[in-house]
């Protein structure tokens, strides 16, 4: 009853001081206590669902007790917070909705899979709390890494809640919905749809911002966007080639990465190769391939994975100048300005399919047929 919600937040109280420990984390689950837990995440006392919430939220920092952890009682119950009327419920339930769709593929599928949770998450991350949209943004971000998730989102107003927020004057706000964006556009279908809302201006901008997670993430979404070549004509022009060559030079290393993959994209025939060495990226090209680099991509501090990607920054710079070698009006470019290294370093690459492009480029500029299994 009313009577007990007092002594029921007190032990919520207790149990939070607790549970930071993930031993007594992990008692807390097989004493099979988390289920009441949940179940006072559904009670109709906002105070009461936030201390529980914090329960959960605490459990859910220690990585190895999250898969027991979300069950299907736990998305009903962050759904009932997600569906009230009170700021405090929204903040506790995209908190930990935020961790658990930074955990993996897998948990991302999972809350991706509860009917009207991706509707409620868009709907609080427009709200005018800041905090809670920072923390809904954050869901969408990895939440639009899943297929499924993305496609829904697509159906339920995303074009509308990316224009909103791309207006957003928070950091956290705007680097998460430019994610948002770049994961919205790993498919075809994707990047045609958010070519279509105009936005490449605005990412040039944001990407021209001091911070380096927007740099490469602006970039990531233009090497998304360069994938359909109907999109090549606005990616061609004012402001985005310009962004691009000068994002090659002066910008974070991660960001150069994704700029020469977006260049590599769209030289796709000798009419666009020239187009881009005119506008000055074969020199940026071709210094970031004569210096060896690798960049780790780590993951996000919330993920499962703990290993992160290797990123090749000078072979993917080298792989953009073997695209540029379609056009046979820049070979001599190529040869003067240093570019046979970085095509000979792809040849020593020890990796297949690199090496067989750097030997392909090579025999374009020397005019030698070069057979396609070769």
């Amino acid at each position: 009853g009313s009577e007990a919600l007092p002594v029921k937040s007190a032990v919520c109280e207790v149990i939070v001081a607790l549970v930071v420990d993930p031993e007594m984390a992990r008692e807390l689950l097989e004493e099979e206590l988390v289920a009441d837990i949940v179940n006072l995440m559904e009670m109709d006392d906002p105070h009461l669902q936030c201390e529980a919430a914090e329960v959960l939220l605490l459990s859910l920092g220690h990585p190895q007790l999250r898969t027991q952890l979300a069950t299907q009682d736990l998305f009903r119950a962050l759904y009932a917070m997600m569906a009230s009327e009170h700021n405090d419920n929204y903040l506790g339930a995209t908190r930990i909705i935020h961790v658990l769709a930074a955990h993996d593929e897998a948990m991302r599928a999972r809350v991706v899979a509860f009917p009207g949770m991706l509707e409620r998450i868009m709907s609080v991350a427009l709200l005018p709390n800041l905090e809670i949209r920072q923390r809904a943004v954050q869901s969408m971000s990895f939440l639009a890494q899943n297929e499924q998730g993305v496609a829904h989102m697509w159906e339920n107003g995303l074009e509308e809640a990316i224009l909103a927020l791309l207006e957003d004057s928070d950091v956290t706000v705007t680097t998460h919905t430019v994610m948002t964006m770049a994961n919205a556009a790993c498919s075809t279908e994707g990047a045609r749809r958010l070519y279509t809302m105009d936005v490449i201006s605005k990412v040039c901008l944001i990407g021209s911002r001091p911070e380096i997670s927007l740099q490469h993430l602006a970039c990531g979404v233009l090497a998304n966007l360069a994938v359909p070549p109907e999109n090549h004509r606005g990616l061609l022009s004012y402001p985005a080639l310009p962004f691009l060559v000068r994002m090659l030079s002066n910008s974070a290393f991660h960001a150069r990465y994704n700029a020469a993959i977006a260049i590599r994209k769209l030289a796709i025939n000798p009419a666009q190769a020239k187009q881009i060495v005119e506008a000055g990226a074969l020199g940026p090209l071709i210094a970031i391939a004569h210096k060896p680099r690798v960049l780790l991509n780590p993951p996000d501090p919330l993920s499962v994975d703990r290993e992160g990607r290797s990123l090749y920054l000078h072979w993917q710079a080298s792989r953009a100048i073997c695209a540029l070698s379609v056009s046979p009006e820049v070979h001599l470019n190529i040869v003067r300005e240093g570019g046979i290294v970085a095509l000979i370093q792809l040849c020593e690459s020890g990796q297949q399919e690199l090496c067989r492009e750097g030997a392909s480029a090579l025999a374009y500029l020397a005019e030698v047929r070069c057979e396609t299994e070769c």
